[in-house]
């Protein structure tokens, strides 16, 4: 159990561990926030799922899956009228170029894909491409999951985990 402000209102809300699932061992939560107008706490079902962080500078929670040995996801939400919404999604997984049948030999990549949510709308949809055999991503690639400042690299001291 943590006791932390995951809506970001001022007042701490309950956050329960309930599972580890799944062959990655994800981490299931559920919440309750405080409702200080009730002066109780209530059950929020949108709250993210699963292996939830609160980043308390950005004031948003991000959660992480993998999708596959070389697939992984990245999520963040905000507090958006009452509940949790997801508003930024990255990707990354393994592409290749190229017919094995056709191509001598066919070139692996890194994928990585940006989305954000603008007004209801998923946009600013944004490819990042990195041969395999090139040095793993950075900051200097352009690729915002290592940039500084980048809401894909937070501060560790910002960052509150949850655990079951």
């Amino acid at each position: 159990m943590s006791v932390e402000d995951a809506n970001f209102d001022g007042f701490n809300d309950i956050i329960i561990g309930i599972d580890s699932a799944g062959a990655q061992g994800a981490l299931v939560f559920r919440c309750w926030l405080w409702n200080d107008e009730t002066q109780q706490f209530e059950y929020e079902p949108s709250f993210p799922q699963p292996n939830a962080s609160i980043d308390t500078n950005a004031q948003i929670i991000r959660t992480t899956n993998r999708g596959s040995a070389v697939a992984r996801n990245w999520y963040i939400y905000r507090f958006i009228d009452g509940e949790f919404v997801l508003t930024n999604s990255m990707s990354r997984d393994m592409r290749r170029v190229g017919d094995p049948r056709y191509d001598e030999e066919p070139v692996w990549y890194w994928r990585w894909e940006e989305r954000t949510l603008i007004n209801g709308v998923w946009e600013e949809d944004v490819t990042y491409l990195l041969d395999i055999t090139e040095e793993y991503p950075s900051a200097d690639d352009g690729n915002p999951m290592f940039r500084e400042g980048s809401i894909w690299n937070p501060r560790q001291e910002d960052l509150i985990f949850l655990w079951n």
